[in-house]
């Protein structure tokens, strides 16, 4: 990954400024993505691979819950 320029970093920050709602939507999609698949050697894919079980139980809760909110939301 390359190295993030002043002028990236100032811009990211005023965005984030700007759009305080939107930049916390995208952090939850992006941490769940990221449980969902892991970077390869990374705390998360060691925690899951100790943890498989309750890696796997968090996995189905959520597969549910995204469920049930989608169900919500297209019966709106």
């Amino acid at each position: 990954m390359g190295k993030t320029s002043k002028a990236q970093l100032k811009a990211t920050r005023n965005y984030e400024e700007r759009n305080p709602l939107k930049t916390t939507l995208d952090t939850a999609i992006r941490q769940g993505r990221r449980l969902a698949n892991p970077q390869k050697g990374s705390k998360l894919e060691q925690a899951i691979k100790e943890n498989p079980d309750k890696y796997q139980e968090a996995i189905l809760n959520l597969a549910d819950m995204y469920s049930e909110k989608a169900r919500e939301i297209k019966g709106k």
